[in-house]
Parts: structure tokens; sequence; C-alpha cells
């Protein structure tokens, strides 16, 4: 479906091939996109439905939010030009945030009990909830890629700790810790993935506590292989107390 936008557009996400960039428009209401070859995509919905597209891939699928009919915020993947409503876990919402080349999806979803999980959804598949290790009482799955291996954010209290899940791809697999170490060898008070590349690298940022003060990090964390074993390159930093 290509129509002309209305509002002020936004990109929010770009494919790997750089080709394509998705994004929304936000005027009265909040309309999502992709744009590809000087022309604007967007989606088989009516109108007045509200959507966002978070990501896209080299395949020309999407994946997002939109208003359900049900009035209900819910999880979609457009693939071949067709909206497919992935539903939530049991809760009123839900939000795809990322997807492979392969189709393979993730994000995070409203549970029955109003507490929120994230999820990944292989080519084609049902939702699948990651849980939420360590411990803690929420998670939320930021990216995921060409292998399949998400990564992903576990809340405990006021602390984020991020980690990979990899269960869906090896049942005892587990999850593989991601919060990295000072050069002292003491662990981060608390670190956060925002998004991963289709090669494994993962960016976020971490905190680790000082005498006075609390130094913020940028993080890329780099995987080998499917064991999950990785390394972190702190690429800069910064005193939370600097103005």
């Amino acid at each position: 479906m290509r129509r002309a936008l209305e509002g002020i557009p936004f990109g929010v996400a770009v494919s790997v091939a750089g080709d394509r960039v998705a994004g929304y428009a936000q005027d009265r209401a909040v309309h999502g996109f992709v744009w590809s070859g000087g022309a604007t995509q967007t989606l088989p919905l009516p109108a007045d439905r509200l959507s966002i597209v978070n990501a896209t891939n080299d395949s020309s699928a999407m994946v997002g939010t939109y208003h359900a009919p049900n009035n209900e915020s819910h999880a979609f993947v457009v693939s071949e030009g067709a909206l497919t409503d992935l539903g939530t876990l049991g809760g009123s919402g839900s939000a795809a945030l990322a997807i492979n080349s392969r189709g393979d999806l993730c994000g995070s979803s409203e549970l029955a009990d109003g507490g929120t999980h994230g999820f990944v959804a292989r080519s084609g598949s049902s939702l699948v909830d990651i849980g939420v290790p360590f411990g803690g009482t929420s998670s939320d799955a930021r990216g995921i890629d060409t292998t399949g291996r998400v990564a992903a954010n576990a809340r405990i209290g006021p602390v984020s700790r991020p980690f990979v899940y990899l269960a869906h791809l090896t049942p005892d697999a587990g999850e593989t810790d991601l919060l990295p170490k000072t050069d002292a060898g003491k662990r981060y008070a608390s670190a956060h993935v925002a998004a991963m590349a289709s090669n494994g690298r993962i960016a976020g940022w971490a905190i680790a506590p000082t005498e006075s003060k609390s130094q913020v990090s940028c993080v890329v964390w780099m995987f080998d292989g499917m064991t999950g074993t990785h390394s972190v390159a702190e690429s800069a930093s910064r005193n939370s107390s600097e103005s």
C-alpha cells in the first residue's frame, strides 16, 4: 500500500543493506512507513489505525506496533504485503522491535498479570516468552542477529541487566549474562542493550560506580559463535556529574 504521508516523518531504523528506512510520520495521528528507492510504503491498514514501524529487513518485511481492531496495541509483521497481528503473551499490549534476514523477530509484551516480558518468534511461528533471568521482575528483547540470538534486558528493581537469550535455538543453553566488568574486575552496577547487528554485535550502555560519582560508558559486546563467548569494548565514557 502506498499513500502520501501526512505530518513530520521520523526514521528509527535501517535495513542491513542500508536501502530501507523504517519509521513513522506524526501529525494528528501516527502512521508507520518504510522508505525505499525514493518511494514510501505505508502499512496495509485503514487510515484511522495508528501504527509505528520499528524495524525492516532486506526482504521487505517490517515489524512494529499498531492499534488493533480491539483497541489494543499489538505487535505486527508485514511480509509480502500482508499484515499479521502477532498478538500478546496474554496481556493487552505488545510491540515488535527487531527482525533479522530470516524473518525471526523479537520484542516485548504485557502479561495477563500486568507484567512485561520479552519475546522471540521464529519466522511464521508464535511468540515465545523469554522469561526473566537473575530473579528480575520484567524483561524486554531489543535485537536479534542472523543466527537468531536475542539481545535483551532484565529489570531487577532499579537495575537493568543485559543478557542474550538462546533457549529457542538450543534448549539447554539458557542465557548469557552480559553485565560487564570494570578494569578492576568488579561488575558494573547496571547495563542496558539497545540494539543488535546482524553479525551479533550489540550496542548499549553501562554504569560503573566510583567512590564519588557514576561513570557512564557506551558499550559494544562482540560475540564469538553460538556459545555466547563475548568480549566488551567501551567506546566512550563520561562521569554522570559532568555538565
